[in-house]
C-alpha cells in the first residue's frame, strides 16, 4: 500500500490443546475436591461438638441432682451432729429395744344397774363406753 512493503502479520494458529487452559481445568477440579473433602470433615467435626455438648449438658444435669442430694445430706449430717454434740442425744441400738408382754387383754366392766337409769342416762353411758374404748 503504501511505501509498497507488505508485512503479513497474520498469526499461525496453533494446533492442540492451550496448557493455560488445562492448567487452570486442572487447579478448579484440584480446588473443588479439596473443599468437597473439607466440608466434609467440618460436617463430621460438628457432628462430634453437638454430642459432646450433649454429654456435657448431661453430666452438668448430673452435677446439679448431686449438688442437692450433697446439701440434703450436710443438712442431715449438720443436724445429727448437733444433737450428738450439743444436746448429747444418740441413737438407739438395738440391744437398748425392749418389748413388754401385757399378758393379759384389755377389759372393761360395767358395775351399774341398768334398770334404775333413765334414757337421757342411758345414751350418755353408751357414749362414755364407746369413747372409753377408743382410748
Amino acid at each position: 500500500m503504501k511505501g509498497g512493503i507488505f508485512v503479513n502479520k497474520t498469526k499461525e494458529k496453533k494446533s492442540g490443546v492451550d496448557t493455560v487452559a488445562v492448567i487452570l481445568v486442572l487447579a478448579i477440579v484440584v480446588v473443588a475436591v479439596v473443599s468437597v473433602n473439607c466440608y466434609i470433615e467440618k460436617y463430621e467435626k460438628d457432628y462430634e461438638l453437638g454430642l459432646l455438648q450433649a454429654e456435657i449438658e448431661e453430666a452438668q444435669n448430673d452435677y446439679a441432682l448431686l449438688q442437692v442430694e450433697y446439701q440434703k445430706r450436710i443438712g442431715y449430717f449438720s443436724v445429727s451432729e448437733y444433737a450428738e454434740n450439743e444436746l448429747g442425744m444418740t441413737k438407739i441400738s438395738p440391744y437398748q429395744i425392749e418389748y413388754l408382754d401385757r399378758g393379759q387383754t384389755d377389759t372393761m366392766q360395767v358395775v351399774e344397774n341398768d334398770e334404775e337409769m333413765g334414757f337421757a342416762e342411758r345414751v350418755s353411758k353408751v357414749f362414755s363406753v364407746v369413747l372409753e374404748y377408743f382410748k
